[in-house]
């Protein structure tokens, strides 16, 4: 098995490009009756089905408790593997998903959208609160904290100064 290293968020055109290693693991983002993702050559594979949005209403599909709680229970089953996150543009739902993620392990997140970054506010909300749940259903202390504080608290340790303070203050 590999070192898991940063966390990597892409575009779904850069991961439907990108090869894995033969441990990797993916979680696809699209939205709901969006045709899925081509992805080949990954070791396990989580899709979820939600609009990029922070708000419920209209004909939107938010992130659920429920697309929260499955992305934490395949992140835990995951911890020891390259992990790549991907969202239509890779600057948004994939990006909070990510943040998260590496916040809770303690890994670097990998972004490769260079010209618009931000992380979903209310997938990173669906997050923390499912959070709690798994926090204490696994007694796991770094991901209590990061449900409890938010993982833009932990922005140092996850991603690039420069990126941080340009994008998320």
């Amino acid at each position: 098995m590999s070192k898991p290293g940063p966390i990597l968020v892409l575009s779904r055109l850069k991961a439907e490009q990108y090869t894995p290693s033969a441990d990797a693991v993916c979680v696809s983002i699209t939205n709901p009756r969006q045709s899925p993702a081509a992805l080949a050559g990954w070791s396990d594979l989580l899709r979820l089905g939600f609009h990029d949005t922070d708000r419920k209403g209209g004909n939107f599909v938010t992130m659920s408790l429920g697309h929260a709680g499955e992305f934490l229970r395949f992140c835990q089953r995951h911890k020891a593997h390259p992990l790549m996150v991907h969202c239509e543009a890779g600057a948004s739902r994939s990006v909070a998903a990510g943040l998260f993620a590496a916040a809770w392990m303690g890994r670097q997140l990998e972004l490769t959208a260079t010209d618009v970054l931000a992380p979903n506010p209310w997938v990173i909300r669906m997050l923390r609160l499912a959070g709690v749940f798994y926090a204490i259903k696994w007694v796991d202390s770094n991901l209590l904290k990061v449900s409890l504080l938010g993982p833009l608290a932990f922005r140092y340790t996850v991603l690039p100064p420069a990126i941080a303070d340009t994008y998320l203050d």
